[in-house]
């Protein structure tokens, strides 16, 4: 018997016995013990889990001063690596959670000590497989069913435990599917959440926490396609993050339509084009931001009326702006989604690159529309910009966007063309455009592209921020009063010198989906807004 199964079993009695305390006499108790699917194996665990049980019911029920120091320790006490009772239902309340449970309270030693024979008489150990004649029939035991159950599959993927407080869970799959049907124990359980133990791998421990920010993003993606793009099911282009590890998303008969794809933010520029019109939002985004330029201390040009422009500005700024960028809980900004922004730069970071950034605030100098920033210590009009509501979208869903309160650029784009390579050296960029057309290029801007790829160093990308004018823009006759400006940013990212490997994120999609997949396009010069 390996001492971590020991201690679960000590604290399965625990908890069965604080319960008891809690007024939950006539409860469900269940503890889980999956370590392997092969039946032998379960036999073998049982003969030790009975074997080890019956000693501390012995020793319980006849007084037993060492086994109950060690009961005792499991409780209050301080045993490595673990956190006793006392502490976690502490920790819990120090979070305010004893709104949501009225039921979790810290108990005294003795208070416990007096319920643990009680508790510890009522506790049957089973073995629940398909060669086995035990069963779990909660239903007929009406003053509470409190088991031990050892089994392999029908335990973790196809019977439901009522009142599971403690699983010793060791079986590990490579399968996405298999460990989130095994994953149903998780959870939260009224009037004993802060009993609840899981004893687990670390490995088991990484496995669940990548699968379970895989389930999240999956969900953004059904969000998205329902509530915002208003898309068919027949056309839900949904991507499933992969794993570096050893996982697999399902059998591989099953992914026979995938293909996997890369999904990086090196040589990108990534926008807010979309946007809730949610005014609580707006104006807690226009704060930060505020607070934000304030921060940035003396800009490199003060060109009024031109743009604002600050160099060498760390990454922890911008993460920490980004962090503060409010969404709507249910509409991801899709390639400007906050979180997998400063996952991007924090990684990039720890490599050297993505170090020193610029930061332009947007300024229209060709409007009388403004709204004060404080800048170098001045009070300072910013004219704001207007970036007018997407009228060509399809009927279907222009009409989605507007029942749901979409705020939808038009053409996908907040940037003007010559806004990306406002931070760069003139001549540098001068040289660029003069090569363009000897090439044949009428443009007079660059290409995001060339910018992107040729000109903007690996350490250094850029922030652009936006006010954009709500009173006078076309699809936001409904919030023309907010009284601040719609704050938007648009990010340059330089070509990455790392291996793609490196850095990026792999997902799986179905082919035949592929051409609905959110892909970025470079946009002529005529899509975009001046």
């Amino acid at each position: 018997m390996p001492d971590s199964l020991q201690l679960a079993i000590k604290s399965f009695i625990i908890t069965c016995a604080i319960r008891r305390l809690r007024g939950q006499e006539k409860a469900h108790n269940s503890m889980l013990i999956h370590i392997t699917r092969y039946t032998t194996w379960q036999k073998h665990t049982f003969d030790c889990v009975q074997a080890t049980f019956d000693k501390y019911n012995n020793a319980i029920k006849f007084n037993d001063v060492a086994i109950l120091e060690e009961f005792r320790q499991v409780f209050e006490g301080n045993i490595p690596k673990h956190k006793n009772f006392i502490q976690v239902s502490e920790q819990i309340l120090d979070c305010s959670l004893n709104s949501l449970d009225a039921q979790i309270q810290v108990h005294k030693w003795e208070d416990v000590k007096k319920e643990l024979y009680k508790a510890c008489s009522k506790i049957q150990i089973k073995i629940i497989n398909g060669g086995s004649k035990d069963t779990l029939d909660y239903f007929n035991h009406k003053d509470g069913l409190s088991v031990i159950a050892i089994g392999g599959d029908k335990l973790s993927r196809g019977l439901t435990l009522e009142g599971l407080s403690v699983s010793y869970f060791l079986r590990a799959s490579k399968m996405y599917d298999t460990l989130m049907q095994m994953g149903r124990w998780f959870g939260y359980r009224e009037g004993y959440v802060d009993l609840c133990r899981l004893f687990t791998t670390r490995q088991l421990n990484e496995w669940f926490c990548h699968i379970t920010m895989a389930s999240e993003e999956l969900r953004k993606e059904f969000d998205y396609m329902t509530n915002v793009a208003g898309a068919t099911p027949e056309k839900y282009a949904l991507k499933v993050r992969t794993c570096p590890d050893l996982l697999q998303i399902t059998a591989s008969n099953k992914l026979r339509d995938v293909q996997k794809i890369e999904v990086s933010f090196s040589a990108r520029l990534v926008e807010t084009y979309e946007f809730v019109k949610n005014k609580a939002i707006f104006k807690q985004n226009f704060t930060h931001t505020h607070q934000f330029i304030e921060s940035l201390g003396q800009n490199d040009t003060l060109n009024f009326p031109k743009d604002f422009v600050w160099k060498n500005i760390s990454a922890s700024k911008i993460t920490t702006f980004l962090s503060n960028y409010q969404v709507e809980k249910d509409q991801p900004l899709r390639k400007a989604e906050p979180s997998f922004l400063v996952s991007y730069i924090s990684k990039l970071v720890s490599l050297g690159e993505l170090t020193n950034w610029s930061v332009a605030l947007i300024n229209n100098s060709q409007t009388k529309e403004m709204h004060q920033y404080t800048i170098n210590n001045e009070k300072i009009n910013i004219g704001l910009i207007v970036r007018n509501a997407d009228e060509n979208c399809s009927t279907d869903t222009s009409k989605n966007r507007e029942s749901k309160g979409i705020y939808y650029l038009k053409k996908s784009h907040i940037i003007s063309p010559n806004h990306e390579y406002i931070d760069l050296d003139k001549n540098l960029v001068d040289e660029k455009i003069q090569q363009q057309r000897l090439e044949g290029k009428k443009s007079p801007y660059l290409s995001g592209e060339v910018v992107r790829n040729e000109l903007r160093n690996a350490k250094n990308p850029l922030l652009m921020i936006y006010s954009l004018d709500a009173k006078n823009t076309k699809g936001l006759e409904d919030i023309k009063d907010l009284g601040v400006p719609i704050i938007g940013f648009a990010i340059s990212f330089p070509k990455s010198k790392q291996k793609a490997e490196d850095i990026n994120l792999s997902y799986a999609i179905q082919t035949q989906l592929l051409p609905y997949f959110d892909s970025d396009i470079e946009l002529e010069e005529d899509d975009y807004e001046n």
